[in-house]
């Protein structure tokens, strides 16, 4: 083997390495088969005893030279291969070592593997730095995941060239895995990361690595950015009840902050993108504490500084330490935008370039869009984008790829854009700027929706039902925005949030606009809803500067709402409470006893066997509406008292085991039967759980319906529900645009399983689709990805 290989047997050429899965010294009961549809010589399967709880089995291993930093994605080609469900033999152990940063990304969210010393941990089971990754096919497939029920897509990134090594270990009997790819996504689609005819990419010398950079520091690598905290200073002593701010000095010496993260004790409090507003941690109880910021680049490297600080009578901290000096930040990389093209943002598809004059028809466009400004290198720091027409939007993106009204990870925001004429313009912050006028006529239909008809007007006071001030640091509600209310900034804690409540709970998808001091666009898709998004079922909070706001919160589906609020200084007024008088009570499930009544921040330590009660003061309740989501999720309607999160028999309440974490729970009184009529009350408690050190699900009994397989190739769609259903079922197929493709009844007789047929969905492009399913009590919507 070459020397410039040193050691590796793969190398990655270009931005991509191609693995065949049976060129490896095998170990154990590790078997090469061939067949079966697999590419190369064969695949591999594990044939030994399963190994659910603990990786380490048998462990494989391929060694990968990789010439250019950066970013990677891994995937794998496997299959189901025994049996008929496509949710057993489906999973591998997988570590990546030698790397600067190993983690799953679904959106913005990101899980590190159990022992990685970071946190959050994905849902089910991680040690030792491994993830458990599955996929759920019959089939050849590369779909590859980790996280129970959250489905995060695998990454890793290095900062310099070196030899990475892939570690599979035994977890599930004959689950097949036939070729693994790793590969940077901002030069290889999916389609080409995956092609079969792409030959593996073997390290024998014969192609050469990047050459080293020069002394002046030059060449294609990417240094990472440095981070400093300025405040508090470490070892620092505050009294209780204090609150501290944490204030940083962060930049990029070859490109530009991405995101700012800060965490307390090891747990994620705040996220910013590429612009850190200080974060103030509030009214802190006696003890030690650890402050940590991450911060990482246009090109995911990453760097991080700690400081340690005691609150009260606590001794002071030792150790912990953070980094000394730091320059302001740098402009931000030199670029220039080259073109700005309409995109369909319900599968990420380019629809044309826009060019002035450029003339529409609106009946052969979809739902919704956005536009995207092409850049001459991937990322050339801020663009600000200023769309005037019928629909206006001002907003700043800090990072490829460029969206006028945003993304979620990589997927595009989209809003609706009636006919008219507009004008875009697109100004790179230190290269040129573009402007262009078109035109969007009403010749056709006029529904942007082709031959489906759009969802019928919403009917009542379905939608949002208001909004409420919520203080992001704690999860707590401060109050009910009104219109034209003015807020003292005195009352205000740093760091703050708005929430939308809907009727019902669920309304599919919820777009925010905010303008104003600060301005931010955001489409989020389950509630808890929130202007900034939320972790998990905590929210993202943000200063908001003394000024003039309006916000508006569009959900898929009912009644838009929208208001105007200012913050003053010295003057205006409290918002009124969000309490409607409800009450949370947790009962011993065992001796249907009251533990303890409970109130948002409160932490469950026994969390074992229990239940929910709610209980409101307000008269006319003829049914609640119970919605909790976090570690563990569930949807329940009662009709009777009393109102149990788990269900009662009689006042004998059923018991569950909560999983530790994070939850919110939502209850909702109703005027009406089965979760109808007209909203008497509505109160959220946010709460965590400790104490359970069960690996995996609660008794291994599902929390929400799933589908499968996800993503789907025709018409048919496999439901897995958490109980039995009794009794027929609806359903309605939405897409991302809000359109319904298509309706249907289902009946599982009795099953926790059915299967479903569903035209409209064999007929409908590649994209995000939600399934929304009734059964008359409760109302669910399933994401489908239709591939």
């Amino acid at each position: 083997m070459s020397a410039q290989c040193s050691g590796a047997t793969f190398e990655e050429e270009n931005g991509i390495a191609v693995i065949q899965a049976e060129n490896v010294n095998l170990t154990g009961a590790w078997r090469q088969q061939s067949g079966n549809g697999s590419t190369g010589n064969g695949y591999i399967t594990w044939t030994g005893s399963q190994s659910f709880q603990t990786p380490g089995t048998g462990t494989i291993q391929y060694t990968v030279r990789i010439n250019n930093p950066g970013t990677y994605r891994f995937k794998w080609r496997s299959r189901v291969g025994e049996g008929n469900s496509s949710t057993e033999h489906n999973d591998t152990w997988l570590r990546i070592q030698n790397v600067n940063d190993f983690y799953g990304l679904r959106g913005n969210s990101r899980v590190y593997p159990r022992g990685s010393g970071k946190s959050p941990a994905p849902e089910g089971a991680s040690s030792n730095n491994w993830f458990k990754v599955y996929m759920n096919s019959l089939n050849w497939d590369w779909r590859t995941v980790t996280s129970d029920f959250d489905a995060h897509d695998i990454y890793f990134q290095v900062n310099s060239p070196r030899v990475i090594t892939i570690q599979l270990s035994a977890r599930s009997r004959n689950h097949f895995i036939d070729r693994m790819v790793v590969y940077k996504e901002n030069q290889y689609s999916e389609a080409a990361s995956e092609s079969l005819s792409r030959a593996q990419t073997i390290c024998d010398g014969s192609s050469n690595p990047p050459p080293p950079p020069p002394p002046d520091g030059g060449g294609d690598d990417n240094n990472a950015p440095t981070v400093n905290i300025t405040n508090p200073d470490n070892g620092e002593s505050f009294a209780a009840g204090s609150s501290v701010t944490v204030q940083l000095n962060a930049n990029d010496s070859d490109g530009s902050i991405a995101q700012h993260q800060i965490f307390l004790n090891g747990n994620l409090v705040d996220t910013d993108g590429a612009n850190y507003t200080p974060y103030t941690i509030q009214n802190l109880a006696s003890g030690n504490y650890t402050i940590r910021a991450l911060v990482t680049d246009n090109d995911g490297a990453t760097d991080d500084a700690t400081v340690s600080i005691s609150v009260g009578s606590a001794p002071p901290p030792s150790g912990g330490g953070g980094d000394d000096g730091g320059d302001e930040d740098p402009p931000a990389s030199d670029g220039a935008i080259e073109s700005l093209t309409l995109v369909n943002t319900a599968n990420n598809a380019n629809i044309a370039n826009i060019t002035n004059g450029l003339t529409l028809d609106k009946s052969n466009l979809p739902a919704n869009l956005s536009i995207r400004a092409n850049t001459s290198s991937a990322s050339i720091g801020n663009i600000n984008f200023t769309l005037s027409g019928p629909i206006n939007q001002s907003k700043t993106e800090g990072d490829d790829p460029y969206y006028l009204f945003g993304d979620i990870g990589v997927d595009p925001i989209g809003r609706n854009f009636p006919p008219g004429t507009y004008s875009i313009t697109a100004q790179a912050v230190n290269g040129n700027t573009l402007s262009y006028n078109f035109t969007i006529t009403d010749n056709g239909d006029g529904d942007g929706g082709g031959d489906n008809p759009p969802p019928p007007p919403p009917s009542g006071d379905s939608g949002v039902v208001r909004l409420v001030l919520v203080n992001a640091a704690n999860n707590t509600e401060i109050g009910v925005l009104t219109p034209g209310i003015e807020l003292n900034a005195d009352d205000l804690p740093n760091s703050l949030s708005i929430r939308a409540d809907t009727d019902p709970v669920d309304v599919g998808n919820v777009l925010f606009d905010l303008s104003g001091p600060i301005s931010n666009t955001q489409n989020e898709g389950l509630a808890p809803y929130y202007v900034f998004g939320d972790i998990g079922v905590d929210p993202v909070g943000r200063s908001f500067p003394n000024g003039n706001y309006t916000v508006t919160a569009n959900p898929s589906t009912g009644q838009t709402l929208s208001l105007s609020f200012s913050i003053v200084s010295g003057g205006g007024s409290t918002p009124p409470p969000a309490d409607d008088d409800v009450t949370f009570t947790l009962i011993d499930a065992n001796s249907n006893q009251v533990v303890r009544n409970l109130t948002s921040g409160t932490n469950i330590s026994s969390p074992f066997d229990r239940n929910i009660r709610v209980t409101t003061t307000a008269s006319g309740v003829e049914s609640v509406l119970m919605v909790l989501n976090g570690a563990q999720n569930r949807t329940q309607t009662e009709n009777l008292a009393p109102y149990a999160l788990f269900g009662d028999n009689g006042g004998n309440y059923n018991a569950n085991d909560f999983p530790n974490g994070s939850y919110t729970l939502t209850a909702t009184f109703y005027a009406g039967p089965n979760a109808s009529g007209s909203v008497i009350a509505r109160e959220t408690l946010s709460f965590t759980t400790s104490g359970n050190n069960t690996s995996g699900k609660t008794s291994g009994v599902l929390t929400k319906t799933i589908a499968y397989p996800n993503p789907v190739q025709g018409r048919e769609v496999n439901l897995k529900f958490p109980i039995p259903k009794n009794n027929p079922m609806e359903y309605r197929l939405i897409s991302s645009g809000f359109q319904v493709l298509g309706t249907g009844t289902m009946d599982a007789q009795g099953s926790d399983e059915t299967n479903v047929s569903i035209q409209s969905l064999e007929q409908a492009p590649s994209g995000i689709y939600y399934l929304i399913i009734t059964d008359g009590v409760i109302t669910e919507s399933v994401k489908i990805i239709k591939e």
